[in-house]
């Protein structure tokens, strides 16, 4: 999900209670099958919202660096290891940006199976009709603005050229 910016977490951990409370989708934030990513973070302030969703229960990944801690054991140990044992989730520092891909799948896939839900199936990709936007994209401008809107479009007929 994306909805905004990182200082709109409000709304992201809103929706992951309520799909926990409401949907029954485990008990709790940690229980669910999400991650938030800051895949080219930039600030201490980035650091401290991440440090609140983990402390509501939500799987954080910075990415872009090895942190601002990397150099002590015991608070990487601390991040990962204890604030998973006493919330349920963990603040992770990974340069890599595929490392931050297979690790997120990694802990998306262990949530829903901890849930009960069937394993994640690519073969299911692309049943929601998004398939249609490559070959609407491949039509000359005033086909595609027609495909869409259905003849002539009144906001685009009254522009020149249309």
């Amino acid at each position: 999900l994306h909805m905004g910016s990182c200082v709109d977490n409000s709304r992201i951990l809103t929706l992951l209670a309520q799909v926990a409370t409401e949907g029954g989708l485990g008990e709790d934030i940690c229980d669910i099958p999400a991650v938030g990513m800051a895949p080219e973070w930039m600030s201490e302030k980035a650091i401290s919202i991440a440090t609140y969703c983990v402390a509501s229960g939500a799987y954080v990944i910075m990415g872009g660096s090895d942190g601002p801690v990397s150099g002590s054991e015991e608070v990487l140990h601390i991040m990962s290891e204890v604030w998973e044992e006493k919330v349920g989730a963990k603040l992770e520092f990974i340069e890599d940006a595929e490392e931050i891909v297979r690790r997120s799948i990694e802990h998306i896939d262990k949530k829903r199976a901890a849930l009960g839900l069937p394993e994640y199936d690519a073969s299911k990709w692309g049943q929601s009709g998004d398939w249609r936007m490559p070959a609407l994209l491949e039509i000359p401008f005033e086909e595609r603005i027609e495909a869409i809107y259905g003849g002539r479009n009144q906001v685009f007929s009254e522009k020149p050229g249309f």
